[in-house]
């Protein structure tokens, strides 16, 4: 019976540490908007999990590193899609005249 309950505790540990290695590597991969978006979510969904366990120390700093991720991620998604359609406009507008 307590082999259940140690198991169990283990597995309730990994999610912060997961949580937090997730929400590291969204930071790295911001710059990739489709990467870092999938990873920080990913990082805050683990690290979610994780706040209800003993570690959360790990937790809180994977969904602050997320939550960081994420928006550095949708300003560099933002700024490509301004880019494109400045350039798609300028493009186009050399071809008309």
């Amino acid at each position: 019976m307590p082999k259940k309950s140690v198991k169990k505790e283990i597995k309730k540990e990994k999610h912060p540490l997961a949580g937090f290695i997730l929400s590291i590597f969204a930071f790295i991969f911001s710059c990739v908007p489709v990467i870092g978006l999938a990873l920080s979510i990913l990082g805050i969904i683990f690290s979610s999990i994780g706040l209800k366990s003993g570690k959360r120390g790990f937790s809180i700093a994977g969904l602050i590193i997320s939550i960081f991720s994420i928006i550095i991620a949708l300003i560099v998604l933002f700024a490509v899609i301004l880019i494109l359609a400045i350039g798609w406009n300028v493009l186009m507008g050399a071809y008309i005249d």
